[in-house]
């Protein structure tokens, strides 16, 4: 196992400091954080033991933060340090996180992670009003869960929005403890209606992926579930004038 030192030296050697690039402190932290947090969702075990606590500015490991206080703002040196054998799996989640997160600027990563389900309840544990110190840690079954929901996004391969998107693979990822497939309960929908529901899923995993709450989910299945029953009985199908809409409810709940 890695420290968050270690990890963090990675990122610094990744630095391309002759076209001008640099890392600040504060975006360090939050490389560092997703480091964790991916780790934690592809591989289901901790990349570091440094506790993470949720500070005003987002995520932050205070030994690191100390090692490089005096620094302030100012772009943070390339460690002299050996470079590590890092073992393949754990540089593949290194990378991707540079990938993914690297373009961006410290204030936005810092935006990014105060929307983001494991920083809020951190903070939220302790009561902490924005701007407040707050030295609750973010707990490791947090960030798995919430980050192991976005795995695939992260790596763009579920653009919920791109209609070439197999429903079947977005369908077993919103109802995993479901039966495999949308069928039998789906196939009596009307072809509109079944068009319906692969838009709203598509819209409530997307939801998910980016708040942590798939509760929009589990109301879309139940409400096109009932939907379904309504058109396998000839009688209530006969009385039901318009199929149900629970788009916009989803929507209606969404912050």
């Amino acid at each position: 196992m890695l420290t968050a030192e270690q990890v963090a030296n990675y990122f610094l050697r990744l630095v391309d400091e002759e076209s001008g690039d640099s890392i600040s402190n504060l975006k360090l932290q939050k490389l560092v954080y997703y480091a964790q947090a991916w780790h934690l969702a592809v591989h289901g075990r901790p990349l570091f033991n440094d506790p993470l606590q949720a500070w005003a500015h987002g995520p932050v490991v205070p030994g690191l933060y100390q090692r490089y206080r005096d620094y302030g703002w100012q772009p943070l040196p390339r460690p002299t340090t050996p470079v590590l054998d890092i073992d393949s799996e754990t540089q593949a989640v290194l990378d991707d996180v540079w990938e993914a997160y690297g373009p961006y600027t410290a204030k936005r990563l810092e935006t990014m992670t105060h929307e983001e389900a494991p920083w809020q309840k951190a903070r939220a544990r302790q009561g902490c009003a924005p701007g407040d110190f707050c030295n609750d840690p973010i707990r490791h079954e947090e960030m798995q869960l919430f980050y192991s929901h976005q795995s695939d996004l992260m790596r763009g391969r579920i653009p919920t929005n791109d209609p070439a998107v197999s429903f079947e693979d977005l369908f077993a990822k919103a109802f995993p403890t479901d039966e495999p497939g949308p069928s039998p309960w789906y196939s009596s929908l009307r072809q509109e209606d079944q068009k319906k529901m692969e838009h709203d899923i598509k819209e409530a995993v997307g939801y998910g992926m980016k708040s942590g709450d798939w509760s929009h989910v589990e109301e879309v299945d139940e409400r096109w579930r009932a939907t379904a029953r309504i058109a396998a009985d000839p009688i209530l199908s006969a009385l039901l004038l318009e199929p149900l809409t629970p788009a916009e409810e989803v929507v209606a709940r969404r912050p």
